[in-house]
């Protein structure tokens, strides 16, 4: 995979130039005793950081205003880069230890210089690469580490939604309001009264049968929604009708339970229940290539009277973050004429 070098910033060319010297220190105390080399320490010593820093700059110098992703050019630059370092700088230490015009050492110790040039490129680019790789590692702990700081965040907003979704399991007011819907209808009209109980009796069913995350399919979630549906529809009468456009070939998927009931309740509490003409809830659920998309859509009075995402919602939004990370969504939209538009996308088939 092509890949770019590290950015030259100043903290790399301090420690590379620091590096460099310690490493030609270590270099010139060998060297000056070594054929063909034996110039004495001095001077040897001059030659060796001249060249040393003179290639190290030029290569920091190139690779700041090129950096290739391509491997080959990568190395065709740093010799070249290494050839003018070890140029400029055994010009610039000919002048300092010797009265005589640089092109003499390069006449005269050619092949001094060749060495050098083989030291640098070899001796450079390894040290450079080293430096680098030891950069990647470190930048590559520091992306575990937030990757785990991330997982644990996720893992605790998980069970802090759990408990979330314990406490808001039956909303007291719906449980209260339906018992006393009851109790008044077994008094005034028996049959309502005794659907209503069988409809509060099939909700209760299907919503605390199983926890929260255990997986369901698509098809006992809309169970779970009618018998909710047909509560409010007994208290609503006309004012409230609700239809599903779910194909059946989808109705097996699995699907995480209570997540669509927060938005059906949303759509009759701040949507439907204080228009003067009620209103149409319409369930829709499609795939899009591996993509569940279900829908809420009511036509009541929307935006306006929501002022805001309120607990429920916020918790649906939580959920499917804590569930399906990046490949989960949920967004509210406004629905043409009137009402709004809840959207869920998760990924099909995992829960």
């Amino acid at each position: 995979m092509e890949s770019r070098l590290t950015v030259v910033t100043p903290r790399m060319t301090a420690i590379t130039l620091a590096y460099t010297l310690l490493v030609d220190t270590v270099a010139s105390i060998f060297m000056a005793n070594i054929e063909p080399f034996n110039m004495g320490f001095l001077t040897t010593f001059i030659f060796v950081q001249c060249i040393g820093i003179s290639a190290t700059v030029s290569f920091l110098t190139t690779f700041y205003y090129f950096n290739p992703t391509n491997k080959i050019l990568q190395i065709i630059m740093i010799i070249i880069a290494m050839i003018v370092g070890v140029t400029a700088g055994s010009v610039l230490a000919s002048v300092i230890v010797q009265d005589k015009s640089p092109l003499t050492y390069f006449i005269v110790h050619k092949d001094i210089f060749l060495w050098h040039l083989f030291y640098a490129i070899t001796a450079g680019t390894s040290a450079i690469y080293l430096y680098i790789f030891r950069e990647k590692i470190s930048a590559h702990e520091a992306l575990i580490q937030e990757e785990r700081f991330k997982r644990l965040s996720i893992e605790k907003k998980i069970v802090e939604t759990k408990l979330k979704l314990l406490e808001a399991q039956i909303e007291p007011h719906f449980l209260f309001n339906t018992l006393a819907n009851i109790l008044s209808l077994l008094d005034t009209d028996l049959e309502k009264g005794k659907q209503m109980m069988v409809d509060f009796i099939n909700y209760l069913r299907t919503s605390l049968s199983k926890p929260k995350d255990d997986p369901v399919t698509l098809k006992q979630s809309m169970n779970t929604i009618q018998a909710y549906l047909n509560i409010f529809k007994i208290r609503m009468g006309r004012r409230l009708n609700y239809t599903f456009h779910i194909p059946d070939a989808l109705m097996d998927i699995p699907f995480p339970s209570m997540l669509i009931q927060p938005l059906v309740e949303n759509s009759i509490k701040h949507g439907l229940e204080p228009k003067v003409d009620g209103g149409e809830i319409q369930i829709k659920a499609e795939k899009i290539n591996d993509t569940l998309k279900v829908e809420v859509i009511d036509d009541g009075l929307g935006f306006q009277k929501l002022g805001g995402w309120g607990i429920g919602l916020s918790n649906v939004k939580e959920r499917i973050e804590s569930l399906y990370g990046n490949e989960g969504h949920f967004l509210l939209e406004e629905n043409s004429p009137s009402g709004m538009k809840a959207i869920i996308e998760v990924p099909c088939g995992k829960n």
